[in-house]
């Protein structure tokens, strides 16, 4: 038995549908499952922890989904569905790159945890992202200090000339204690980050957080 979350639902042929599952030892694979499959009255859907037998098909790509049972699910409402809807895009589109991410499943259900809860949404998609980046070789190490010897302004990293941010401010979102000023400053340098790892794949939820809500 293979326990899992499901980040995606399509339609396949005939009575099947397509589904993309991000498994407990952090790989992403696809399988096949009957449409009409249900657990204990539920339709399988996204945000939903289960378990069930995993076949795997003559194709590697694509396995085969037996006898699934619900374990625990998340439910959300409001901007919050689009942001969980965000952090399953930005998997879904890293695992067409063939990288493989120690820990996600993990940082995963733990930010699914967060959007649950009644913290700030903009405070725990940033730290998803920061931690994300971390997972692909893209972490900041916060074990030096707040300031530096350097000769840097004021201990700050400046992006660019409008949106400076330094170390505290990484720590404070890591640690739920951001403010939207430091959420809105370092916004657009993780977003160029994450750009960088699934080029020519424009996310379409995050366009919508941009605009309406973080």
């Amino acid at each position: 038995m293979q326990q899992f979350y499901i980040l995606r639902k399509q339609p396949f042929r005939e009575k099947n549908s397509l589904f993309t599952l991000l498994t407990q030892d952090d790989h992403i694979i696809k399988v096949i499952g009957s449409d009409q499959t249900k657990i204990k009255c539920q339709i399988i859907q996204s945000f939903q922890r289960l378990e069930a037998h995993i076949k795997i098909g003559p194709n590697a790509s694509l396995h085969t989904m037996r006898k699934p049972e619900h374990l625990s699910s998340f439910h959300f409402i409001g901007p919050h569905v689009f942001a969980g809807m965000y952090l399953n895009e930005l998997i879904i589109k890293l695992s067409d790159t063939g990288i493989q991410s120690a820990g996600l499943f993990d940082l995963y259900q733990q930010s699914l945890t967060d959007l649950s809860s009644s913290k700030p949404l903009a405070p725990t998609i940033r730290k998803f992202e920061i931690k994300w980046l971390a997972l692909q070789g893209y972490g900041i190490d916060l074990t030096f200090p707040d300031s530096t010897p350097l000769s840097v302004l004021n201990g700050q990293w400046n992006y660019n000339a409008h949106s400076p941010f330094c170390i505290k401010d990484i720590k404070n979102i890591l640690q739920d204690n951001a403010s939207s000023t430091t959420c809105k400053n370092i916004r657009t340098l993780l977003h160029q980050m994450i750009a960088a790892l699934i080029p020519q794949q424009p996310l379409n939820t995050l366009k919508w957080l941009q605009s309406v809500y973080c």
